[in-house]
Formats: structure tokens, sequence, C-alpha cells
């Protein structure tokens, strides 16, 4: 294990009778810790909250109330509920000891003091919570990586909409959503219009600025329940919740209006775009995949009419 610096940690000692007091303190000092005094479990409770020590040495007998009631106080606080508690107890008194764990200590210091069981005692348990802190650090870490990791497999990189992955998923809690509750949900495949010369015409730079003003775009119109994604390339995909055909063909035709009008500035050069949408509702005879591919076909036939226009069943 990793030397610990010892002074970094907080010992707080609840006794009333300054002897005993005394000899602890003279003991933990050596050690380099450092040491607060409290006389009763009031105090001490009061204390604990100001300081939060890292280990609490305390005593069973004390004038107000007893070391078990100051236990039980101090681990129904959550700050506390780690922090591990030590009894100082007399010889031969087991049911002192028993009830010590019971309520939350881990561990008990016999009088008279022996000053390495003092120190070996004292040591290991400020080893253990020394670890388990770092675990717990350690988890935490891991939990925020996973997380970062989960959201990254289901981000893409470039515009910052979901992917491909993450609208699949969507979708398909959508269908199961639909068969519970029969709650329509509609969905705008859109493809951006004769990107390749954008491309070929201003850089691929230029045509990644494009694709993340567009996927602004798309985000600013869209509800907090929507589900607009890339779903490869230029072509993007929305989902949208409790929307019939009607409500997905105004969305559409909003977006295109603002697409069509916008100027996409890079490097003080205009550039122009529109795109082409293709909108279906899921129904019951249809599978995730033919929604898709409907969806899919009326966009092509927006292309096929003239770019710049948005198809659905009830066109």
């Amino acid at each position: 294990m990793t030397d610990l610096n010892y002074s970094d940690y907080k010992i707080l000692i609840v006794d009333d009778i300054s002897e005993k007091v005394g000899v602890l303190r003279i003991i933990l000092d050596g050690e380099g810790y450092s040491i607060a005094v409290a006389q009763d479990g009031k105090s001490a409770i009061k204390l604990a909250e100001e300081i939060v020590p890292d280990l609490i040495i305390l005593d069973v007998n004390l004038p107000d109330m007893d070391g078990f009631e100051t236990c039980k106080i101090l681990k129904q606080k959550k700050k506390f509920k780690e922090t591990p508690i030590i009894f100082i107890t007399g010889g031969n008194q087991n049911d002192q000891v028993l009830k010590g764990f019971e309520v939350g200590g881990v561990d008990y210091i016999l009088k008279p003091f022996h000053y390495l069981e003092v120190c070996a005692r004292v040591k290991n348990h400020i080893q253990i919570s020394h670890l388990l802190k770092n675990q717990k650090i350690l988890i935490n870490d891991l939990k925020k990586a996973n997380k970062h990791l989960h959201s990254a497999s289901r981000t893409d990189p470039l515009t910052g909409l979901p992917n491909r992955r993450d609208l699949w998923e969507k979708m398909g809690d959508e269908i199961v959503r639909f068969h519970r509750s029969k709650s329509t949900f509609s969905i705008i495949m859109t493809d951006i219009d004769n990107f390749k010369l954008i491309n070929d015409h201003y850089g691929h730079n230029a045509g990644d600025y494009v694709l993340t003003e567009i996927a602004k775009i798309f985000n600013s119109n869209c509800r907090e329940q929507d589900k607009p994604g890339r779903w490869g390339g230029e072509e993007f995909l929305i989902i949208l919740p409790d929307t019939k055909v009607q409500g997905a063909v105004i969305l559409a035709e909003k977006i295109r209006n603002q697409i069509e009008a916008h100027d996409f500035i890079y490097n003080d050069i205009k550039i122009k775009s529109t795109m082409s949408f293709g909108i279906n509702s899921y129904n019951e005879v249809l599978t995730m995949g033919e929604c898709l591919k409907v969806a899919d076909e009326y966009m092509y036939q927006a292309k096929n009419l003239g770019r710049n226009r948005v198809v659905s069943v009830s066109s």
C-alpha cells in the first residue's frame, strides 16, 4: 500500500476523562494525525459536523448520552455513514463490544491503552477508509467514462445529432409504444440536394459546415420529444412521436423553407442548399425496415420531381 500522509487525517476523540484523552493524544500525535477532542455526546456531534473527521474514537461512558446513542445519531447522518467509529471499552465487557458493533462501530480499544494496539487499530481503519474513498472515486470515474462511451456510441461526432444506431433504437421503442397504446408516430427521411457539388466546389470542410448548420436548423424546429438524427452521409431521419402524416408534412415544409432561405456562410463564401423530404407514418402492417423504405422511396420521388420538396402518402 502506498504510504499515507497521516497529517491529512482528522481524528475526533470523545471522552470526558482528561487523563485518557491525554494518553490517546500523545499516542496519535506521535503518528502525525490531526486531533480534535469533545467531552460529551452533544458536543461531539456538533464538532463532527464542523470538522468531518476521518475517524472517531468514542468512549462508551459519557456524561450526557452514552457512546452508543452518540454513535447511532452520527450514523443517521449521511456524511458519517462510512466514518469508522472505534469504541473505548473496559476489559472483559463483551456485551459492550457487541453493542458497539450493532450501532455501527467498526472496532474497539481496551483500557488500559497499549501503544502498539492503538496505533495498529487506528492505522488499519484509516487505511481501509482511504481505500474505500479511492474505490469510490474510481467507480465514479468508470461510471462517467461508461456514460461518455454510451453517448459517443450513439452520437454523430460531426453534427452532435443521434446517429443511425440511436435512431434505430428509438424507432424500435416507438413501435413497441405503438403496439401497446396505438400511439401514432411518423418519420421524415431527408437528404441534402446535390451535396456532392458542394463538396466538389467548396471543399469537404465547407460540406461539413453545411451539415452542422442543417443539424442546428433541425434542433431549433423539433420538439423535445422529437428525435432528429444523422442517418448517414448527407441523409437525415427525424422521428416524430404522437404525430400523424399531416403534422409531419407541416414540420418538413417549415424546415425545407428555412434551409432554402438560409445563407450558409463559410469563409466569407455564401453557399445555398436545399433538401428533399419523404414522409411516412407507422402502422401495424409494416415492419421497421418497410416503414423506413417507404419514407426513403417518397424522398427519392421528391428528388425525381425536381428536388427541394416534400412527398408523403397524402401528396
